[in-house]
């Protein structure tokens, strides 16, 4: 996909489900092609004007799937920095609301903690969409 650009519809967090380009990324990342989720993740971020909370939260996917390429190249320290910053940047979301853009942020949050801790496979890791 290097220097491919990516065309996406805005995202619109009330409407997750009604965005292919959203789901599309969720879906590359949970088959564990993090480098394509991560542009088509920053595509909507770039549609999203790249401030405030939904741009937040598509920074923090994205960061995530920084963390699952890293570790794919065996750089677990700096996977461990991007699942950090995906959590500064999710948490304060998942204080305002419990799923956002269908994702259960808190259920995500412990998901990433607990794969850091425990030192489970990036794999393992696993984003489940709610209606």
């Amino acid at each position: 996909m290097e220097g491919q650009e990516v065309e996406v519809a805005p995202l619109r967090p009330e409407e997750p489900f009604a965005n292919e380009d959203y789901l599309y990324g969720i879906d590359l990342f949970n088959y564990g092609y993090f480098w394509e989720s991560h542009v088509w993740w920053e595509a909507l971020w770039n549609e999203a004007g790249r401030k405030g909370e939904l741009a937040d939260f598509l920074k923090g996917l994205i960061k995530l799937a920084a963390g699952g390429v890293k570790i794919n190249l065996s750089q677990e320290e700096v996977s461990t920095g991007h699942l950090d910053r995906a959590d500064e940047l999710l948490a304060p979301i998942a204080k305002n609301h419990q799923i956002y853009c269908g994702l259960d942020l808190e259920d995500l949050l412990r998901s990433c903690q607990d794969l850091r801790q425990n030192h489970r496979p990036f794999s393992e890791l696993k984003l489940i969409l709610h209606r």
